[in-house]
């Protein structure tokens, strides 16, 4: 019985990437990140009036303070990886980690802003 087996082509793993193309999906990825967070940022400003009476108003606070500081983390990444994404000369080992960690706290305040936005919603809903 043969097994399934992807073809040569399509396995490409991480290390495979060359590194301007690399940045090229690192900044897409953030760009979508910072799309999502202020469209939740309008969107919480828009309808935050509609609760008569919201309770935990702290949980809208930490989720556009997330929200903005993904947008911030984001935007400091973007900029790194665009200053140093094709200069591979430029690029030290400290730098691949500090852009690592960088990235990874934009994720993780956005999720902490959706996540505050989505306990404050169940919060409130259910009285």
């Amino acid at each position: 019985m043969a097994y399934l087996q992807m073809p040569e082509s399509i396995e490409t793993t991480a290390s495979e990437f060359s590194k301007p193309e690399f940045a090229k999906v690192c900044i897409d990825y953030l760009k979508h990140i910072t799309t999502l967070a202020s469209g939740s940022i309008v969107l919480i400003a828009t309808f935050f009036d509609k609760f008569p009476h919201p309770r935990f108003k702290m949980l809208m606070f930490w989720a556009i303070a997330g929200l903005g500081a993904s947008i911030m983390f984001s935007c400091a990444c973007m900029l790194a990886f665009m200053t140093y994404g094709a200069k591979s000369s430029k690029r030290t080992p400290e730098l691949e980690r500090e852009l690592k960690v960088v990235l990874f706290l934009s994720v993780l305040s956005f999720l902490g802003g959706i996540c505050g936005i989505a306990m404050f919603a169940m919060l409130n809903f259910y009285k």
